[in-house]
């Protein structure tokens, strides 16, 4: 599935937070969406995601506008992880994740075997199994995180969105959650805050600054000693080891 978004403009009331910026995530690329905090990365998949509207410009779902289709059609094809969501009602991780199979069901139907088997292999590639009787509220942040993903994989959607998806895991479950997006063989667009993660994973990355693209490109293109300088305003070396990018960040004390 190809994902692709043309010269958006987002505000949030009067403050437009994303200007002008464009994307393109061809079939089965994982593309990051990185920058400081701030600089529009959540705004502009909560576009993409449909939670908000964009001021001007076109985002494409195999050729076709996204805003002719109707919510159910797109959750068919966007499977959509956000930052941790709360709810007033609390839900056992089961239930939670069974949610992933809603945009499949009419009015009140009922789960079927498949949509068991799919929720059920969700909860294993995402090791949260032995939590499914337990209530979401409970969980701690990194356990809510997997959770949320487990739900978004139930969705067997062809493309997936990802706000910040390491968040709150500890480094085991970063690389097996990034390992497991690779693996997936779909679409994915990301917004990333780890770069070294970005550098390790990403196929293409988009970086914003201000609400702007700022850059483009390979993370071995992109990922210079004076782009994070520029964009991040810190210091680092970038050094390449066995094949791999990877970013050492330089206190401003030494």
């Amino acid at each position: 599935m190809e994902l692709q978004g043309k010269d958006l403009h987002i505000s949030i009331g009067v403050k437009q937070i994303v200007s002008g910026v464009s994307f393109h995530a061809s079939q089965q690329q994982l593309i990051g969406i990185i920058g400081p905090n701030g600089s529009g990365k959540s705004t502009l998949l909560k576009t993409v995601y449909r939670v908000l509207k964009a001021d001007s410009g076109t985002i494409l779902l195999d050729g076709k506008e996204l805003s002719s289709m109707t919510l159910r059609e797109s959750a068919q094809k966007l499977g959509v992880m956000s930052q941790i969501n709360e709810f007033n009602f609390d839900f056992t991780v089961e239930k939670m994740v069974r949610m992933g199979r809603t945009p499949y069901k009419q009015l009140m139907e009922p789960d079927h075997p498949d949509d068991l088997a799919l929720v059920d292999s969700a909860m294993q590639q995402t090791g949260v199994t032995h939590l499914r009787d337990r209530d979401y509220s409970t969980l701690s942040g990194g356990e809510k995180q997997r959770v949320l993903i487990a739900r978004t994989l139930a969705q067997q959607t062809p493309c997936l969105i990802l706000d910040e998806p390491t968040n709150h895991l500890d480094i085991k479950y970063q690389l097996q959650l990034m390992e497991l997006v690779k693996s997936l063989k779909c679409t994915v667009i990301a917004a990333i805050h780890d770069l070294n993660i970005a550098a390790m994973y990403c196929d293409y990355l988009y970086a914003l600054k201000n609400g702007k693209l700022v850059g483009e490109g390979s993370p071995q293109s992109l990922l210079t000693e004076a782009f994070i300088q520029e964009v991040y305003e810190v210091s680092a070396r970038v050094v390449t080891d066995r094949g791999h990018q990877y970013i050492h960040y330089i206190p401003t004390v030494f």
